[in-house]
């Protein structure tokens, strides 16, 4: 009697048990799914909207269900038992991990949501804002940095499942956090207080190396979050107007025989933007005699991003919104000008419509979250990058996306104006990407084809011609692959004579000469070998202006098409 007495409390209890992790298991996966669309919404510009935490709450209810489960008493047996014990011991530590990355997510974009709401018409109300701000995301980052998730092995295959996409989805909260965070933290250093930056104003009509050259140059000084830029000019007119400065390091080993020290046009042949941005800055300090704290560059793509929040701006008789900035300020800038007035004539119109922009930054009415996503695409595609000489904010500025640096597993082509025309806008450039087994190495090819699409319609000054210079319409530059710092073999065949050959900061770049004739294309590849039979690469912005075009081919599914207005990365 007893006997069964006791078979039966032990069914019972196996039944309850059964029900309790049954139930912890459904609460914990559906806490995952609504975490997952957490994370999709969990960017700087969507922090006001009500999507993000209504997941966050959801997910924090399931996992706080899915943690009381497993924590009860009735459960408790079962931890040491040696299998089942470690599916339990997971349960809890996912849940509960969870549990606390939803409720300080939750309850940080609650603060931030209140913070926004705020009145913020005033620099220093901005800049009050940017440094409260920056607590509550740099709170969350602390958080979620610490949460631990448990055994890793000896799960059974659901459970193991739902760990590996709770820590990948855990890894892009901490990968957007490290953003978003970053990209308050520099922009709070920059307002609060007094800070100097030189602006650099690129136009994509003429390329550099992940950027477009840089044809205007001033100062931004940021007082409690008030914006004055001043000393606006054509870099033209700035040459060898920089005493004792030179390029050190792998920019003078690599580029130094464009003595970029004389010219800001011939910066950012590399499009490791902190080298660059140094040399500039002492650049500017010796012109100047005013050291800077940073450097911000911005392109007409940035300027079009922003225009697109703050609506048209004046300067020099043109008017210009999100509608026709590109096209303008890429061609139409051009049109009806006489050969020996256009360089002037658009300098000045260049600079005249930067500045007009960057005032009307201060008015009133500024919408935070809607320059938020301005600035947050234009820092996605390097058409605003940012470096400064303090070491705690340039970590900001990396952490945000915008420090313009080609590392670890990165990859950038350029295709580099060297022939004194504004023929970039014509050049459609697509590359082929594969890769090859080779050994215990992985073969990568980059084949890169050139059409010079330059209408016959476009004469003077943009399609370049002038004595000593190409013929008219004629693309002349280089064509450089920055690539990983651990490949090796690197060749490039169907191209001129190289330009530049070794590391370049923690990269390597391969560069060399190419010209397209009018209505012509030409291809050139490039290879190299990394260590291991599978890796995975990411294919940085160039900043053109229209995109490069990929196609990556990997042998393992069927081709990958993307443009490089963003980072993309493919595995194989």
């Amino acid at each position: 009697m007893l006997l069964g007495v006791l078979v039966a409390l032990l069914v019972a209890w196996g039944v309850a048990v059964a029900l309790l992790l049954l139930q912890a298991d459904h609460r914990l996966r559906a806490g995952i799914a609504a975490a997952d669309r957490a994370r999709a919404g969990l960017t700087l510009a969507d922090l006001t909207d009500g999507g993000a935490g209504r997941s966050l709450q959801a997910a924090g209810a399931d996992f706080t269900a899915a943690h009381r489960g497993v924590s009860s008493p009735w459960v408790a047996p079962l931890r040491v038992l040696p299998y089942v014990g470690t599916q339990v011991r997971s349960v809890d530590a996912l849940s509960q991990a969870a549990a606390t990355v939803a409720a300080a997510g939750d309850r940080t974009l609650q603060s931030v949501r209140l913070l926004v709401a705020e009145p913020h018409h005033t620099p220093a109300e901005r800049a009050g804002l940017l440094a409260r701000m920056a607590r509550a995301l740099e709170g969350l980052r602390s958080e979620v940095s610490d949460v631990g998730l448990g055994p890793a092995h000896g799960l059974l295959h659901r459970l193991a499942h739902e760990r590996s996409v709770f820590a990948s989805d855990l890894g892009k909260v901490r990968s957007v956090l490290d953003r978003v965070a970053g990209a308050t933290g520099a922009l709070h250093a920059m307002f609060d207080g007094h800070q100097s930056y030189l602006l650099l104003v690129a136009n994509n009509a003429e390329m550099r190396a992940g950027s477009g050259m840089a044809l205007e140059a001033g100062t931004i000084h940021l007082d409690q979050g008030a914006i004055a830029v001043t000393g606006l000019q054509d870099t033209g007119n700035l040459v060898d107007q920089f005493p004792g400065v030179r390029p050190t390091g792998d920019l003078a080993a690599r580029w130094g025989f464009e003595y970029p020290q004389l010219d800001l046009r011939e910066l950012l042949m590399s499009p490791q933007f902190p080298a660059n941005a140094a040399l500039a800055a002492r650049m500017w300090a010796a012109h100047t005699g005013h050291p800077v704290d940073g450097v911000l560059l911005v392109d007409v793509q940035a300027l079009d991003d922003v225009l697109g929040v703050i609506g048209p701006v004046s300067a020099d008789g043109v008017t210009l919104d999100a509608a026709n900035a590109d096209s303008y300020l890429l061609e139409g800038q051009y049109a009806g000008i006489a050969d020996a007035q256009v360089e002037a004539a658009r300098h000045e119109r260049l600079g005249a419509i930067a500045g007009a922009v960057f005032r009307r930054l201060e008015s009133p009415g500024i919408p935070l979250v809607a320059m938020a996503r301005a600035l947050g695409r234009a820092a996605d595609g390097r058409h605003l990058i940012a470096w400064s000489a303090e070491p705690r904010v340039e970590a900001d500025w990396v952490a945000a996306g915008a420090g313009g640096e080609v590392r670890g597993n990165q990859m950038l082509l350029a295709l580099i104006n060297q022939g004194a025309n504004k023929l970039d806008p014509y050049q459609q450039v697509s590359a082929v990407a594969s890769t090859a087994a080779s050994g215990r190495s992985s073969r990568v090819t980059v084949r890169v084809t050139v059409d010079n699409t330059t209408p016959p319609t476009l004469t003077g000054y943009a399609a370049g011609g002038s004595p000593g210079a190409p013929p008219a319409r004629e693309y002349a530059g280089a064509i450089a692959l920055d690539f990983p710092a651990d490949a090796t073999d690197a060749s490039v065949i169907g191209a001129g004579p190289l330009e530049a050959l070794g590391p370049d900061g923690p990269a390597q770049v391969v560069a060399a000469e190419i010209a397209v004739p009018d209505g012509q294309s030409r291809t050139v590849s490039f290879s190299f070998t990394l260590p291991g039979r599978h890796g995975t690469l990411t294919v940085d912005p160039s900043a053109r202006v229209p995109p490069t075009q990929w196609t990556v081919q990997t042998g393992r599914a069927s081709a990958e098409r993307f443009d490089d207005s963003m980072a993309h990365s493919f595995s194989w």
